[in-house]
């Protein structure tokens, strides 16, 4: 008998330790889930409060660099895009300007960028389940949705004409699917269409994308359009993006000009 009861005793305290352990391992996975950087993909949204934007070159209007708590995320914006603030990826530049129908992207990407700046310089919140951006940091990026005081990021870029419909897609939460969001964002991006503002307020005369010809003005430097692309190699539009990014100070107008006719029209 005495026997018996040390044997239940025994298997007794083993299955403590057994539920004891158990407990801490799943406490260490949601722990895990919710605040280590290094974590798998979330099923539910990760909500961090009270963010703090991060000073870094590498920000730009749909992903930053942001502090929660004592820990530091790179975060990029779920269904928006905004245009690239550096010559880096020419050809998303060309796309990007295409898009908006405007001489250089690169404006209307530091423009919303300093947009972001200014909607992050108080304390926001994130909602991620910690799904894997890319990019080109060695710290790892997550696809987020931000809250703002003023409301979501992503929707402000699109109404501002800073950034369009576009991206990696998810449910926001609170929403039973995404088209209604991409349905919010097509009607924005619409508005400020109609409305000329952001990257669809460029002058009409440093937008023409047409090719030029004789009688026709040119923008002065460093505006520049970027012409008859559809039909030019990609080498050849991003020279011009290189163009239009660093163009030569002391270049005189009739010089642009007579190099533009000349490449431009020639190939059409």
């Amino acid at each position: 008998m005495s026997d018996t009861i040390g044997v239940g005793t025994l298997v007794t305290g083993h299955l403590i330790q057994l539920r004891s352990r158990i407990g801490l391992a799943a406490v260490a996975v949601f722990c895990a889930a919710t605040f280590d950087v290094g974590a798998r993909e979330s099923k539910d949204w990760i909500v961090l409060k009270n963010c703090r934007l991060i000073s870094n070159p590498a920000n730009d209007g749909d992903s930053f660099h942001a502090s929660a708590g004592a820990r530091e995320y790179i975060f990029r914006l779920y269904m928006v895009d905004a245009p690239e603030t550096d010559e880096m990826t020419p050809r998303r530049l060309v796309e990007q300007a295409q898009y908006f129908a405007v001489p250089q992207a690169i404006d209307v990407g530091q423009a919303a960028k300093e947009f972001t700046g200014q909607k992050l310089s108080e304390p926001f919140t994130v909602f991620t389940r910690m799904s894997d951006a890319m990019g080109h940091s060695k710290l790892e990026r997550f696809y987020a949705f931000v809250q703002t005081k003023d409301g979501d990021l992503g929707e402000q870029l699109v109404r501002n004409g800073l950034a369009r419909n576009y991206g990696f897609k998810a449910v926001p939460p609170g929403l039973k699917n995404s088209r209604i969001e991409i349905e919010k964002l097509q009607k924005f991006e619409h508005k400020a269409k109609q409305e000329k503002i952001g990257g669809w307020g460029v002058r009409s005369d440093r937008a023409n994308l047409g090719c030029y010809g004789a009688g026709r003005s040119l923008p002065e430097p460093p505006f520049i359009a970027i012409p008859c692309y559809q039909d030019c190699s990609m080498e050849f539009a991003q020279g011009l993006i290189q163009l239009a990014v660093n163009p030569i100070k002391d270049m005189r107008i009739g010089i642009w000009q007579g190099f533009l006719r000349h490449r431009l029209c020639s190939r059409r």
